[in-house]
């Protein structure tokens, strides 16, 4: 039973990374990069865990999401006292600890690369080539 639910977590975790495939049709969203959450394999199957993104970076500012496991941030990094700018999905700019990240590394063995795309729908997501 256990094994079953660590499955259907560790599928919705890649789910969740999955916002894009490599498409002709998807354009490369410049000055940006794909990084991934700085989690143990434990923290990122527990569903209490949650990494806020903030409106600005500060600890006083206002949390407008959680992350998940794929990041898009800016490329080169952009850090304000302890914070990295990134883009979230909706469009919008926000700010996660800087020891929430790491660069994002495959996990799989196909050599894919992760790229920040703009989708062939009009939306944010990531495109794997």
């Amino acid at each position: 039973m256990k094994t079953g639910l660590k499955l259907i977590c560790a599928g919705m975790v890649f789910s969740a990374m999955n916002f894009g495939i490599h498409s002709a049709n998807a354009s490369d969203l410049q000055g940006y990069e794909c990084m991934s959450l700085n989690l143990t394999q434990q923290q990122m199957m527990d569903p209490s865990v949650r990494v806020p993104i903030k409106s600005g970076p500060t600890a006083e500012a206002a949390v407008t999401g959680n992350a998940i496991a794929t990041i898009i941030a800016s490329s080169p990094l952009v850090e304000t006292n302890g914070y990295v700018k990134v883009l979230e999905l909706n469009g919008h700019i926000g700010w996660i600890k800087s020891g929430y990240l790491k660069p994002w590394i495959n996990p799989g063995a196909n050599g894919q690369r992760c790229y920040p795309a703009m989708l062939q729908n009009g939306r944010i997501g990531f495109d794997y080539r």
